[in-house]
C-alpha cells in the first residue's frame, strides 16, 4: 500500500498513460450495453482511488470523477480488491478497518466477509447498498501478471432500480470480469 504522498503523482502519471487509452473502450462499452458507470481504480491505503471513469449518456447515478475516493470493505470494487489479496495481507487490514469504522466494523466485516468469499469463487465481488443505499455495483480486480497481485481494479454500477442485483449477478459481474481478464492480457507489459 502507498502512503498519501505520492499518490497525486501516481493518479497524474495514469491518466491519460497508455494504460488508461488501452483500457477505456472496454470501460466505455461496458458503460453504455449497462447503461451505467464503469470505472478503474487503484488502491491507496484504505481506499480506492479512481483513475478512470466511464458512463453512458443515459447514466443515471452517482457520478464520482476521476481522484475519487471510495472505502475498501464496503463497495463492489473494493471487495474484489479484499478478495484478491493474499490472506496474510488482508488480516493485516482488519484492525484498521475496525478503527477506521468505528461501532460499525461489526456489521461491515459480517458483510464484507460473505461478499469475500462468493468473490473468491465466481472472481467478481458485489455490493448492493453497501456504501451508498441506492447503488449497486459488482467489481473484478486486475492483478500483476509476475505475481498475481492485484494492482487496479475494475467496476460497474449504478442505481439500485435499473442495476438490480440479479443484472449484477448473472450479467454485469461476468461481463466486468471478462474485461479484467482482457485488460490484463492486453496491459500485461504494463502491469
Amino acid at each position: 500500500f502507498q502512503a498519501e504522498d505520492g499518490i497525486r503523482d501516481r493518479v497524474s502519471c495514469l491518466v491519460g498513460s497508455e494504460m488508461c487509452i488501452r483500457d477505456r473502450p472496454y470501460m466505455q462499452e461496458l458503460a453504455d450495453y449497462a447503461d451505467a458507470s464503469v470505472y478503474l481504480g487503484m488502491p491507496n491505503d484504505l481506499e480506492i482511488i479512481y483513475v478512470e471513469a466511464c458512463r453512458s449518456p443515459a447514466t443515471m447515478a452517482i457520478r464520482l470523477g476521476v481522484g475519487s475516493r471510495i472505502p475498501l470493505p464496503s463497495t463492489g470494487m473494493g471487495r474484489a480488491y479484499l478478495a484478491a489479496l493474499p490472506e496474510a495481507k488482508l488480516k493485516q487490514l482488519r484492525p484498521r478497518f475496525a478503527d477506521q469504522f468505528g461501532d460499525e466494523w461489526p456489521r461491515i466485516e459480517k458483510e464484507m466477509d460473505e461478499a469475500l468469499d462468493l468473490a473468491r469463487v465466481r472472481g467478481f465481488s458485489m455490493t448492493v447498498g453497501g456504501w451508498v443505499k441506492e447503488a449497486c455495483s459488482a467489481g473484478a480486480a486486475i492483478r500483476r501478471r509476475s505475481d498475481n497481485f492485484p494492482v487496479y481494479t475494475i467496476n460497474v454500477g449504478g442505481l439500485r432500480s435499473i442495476i438490480t442485483a440479479e443484472l449484477l449477478e448473472n450479467e454485469l459481474g461476468p461481463k466486468v470480469l471478462k474485461i479484467a481478464r482482457t485488460i490484463e492480457e492486453v496491459a500485461a507489459g504494463l502491469l
